[in-house]
């Protein structure tokens, strides 16, 4: 047994070495902040999608054919979403209240 705690402590100590080499030298995956997102860049469409996406109000399949029907139908993301039965009207205006969007559609109410 106090071979085997040797060999625990020889492989947490690697393990911490190679983690605190990794956040000395910025190797792997980075981290980066909110601004280096540019949130504030992001589109209307994009913020809606992220948000039905991040409370599985839709599936990855949906946002997707949604993204697509946009040009065909020449209609914003939600409304697209509406018209294929995606959300309803309620979810839709949680939608544009949690992104702090004004309607531009005659869907309003």
């Amino acid at each position: 047994m106090v071979k085997h705690r040797k060999e625990l402590k020889a492989e947490l100590e690697e393990k911490i070495q190679r983690l605190t080499r990794l956040r000395n030298n910025q190797e792997g995956v980075k981290i980066i902040s909110s601004d280096d997102l540019n949130i504030e860049d992001v589109d209307d469409t994009e913020k809606i999608s992220r948000y039905l996406l991040q409370n599985s109000k839709i599936t990855l399949e949906q946002n997707e054919r949604a993204l697509k029907k946009m040009e065909i139908l020449k209609m914003d993301f939600l409304a697209v979403c509406l018209a294929l039965g995606f959300v309803d009207m309620e979810t839709s205006k949680q939608a544009l209240k949690a992104n702090n969007i004004q309607l531009k559609s005659s869907y309003k109410k």
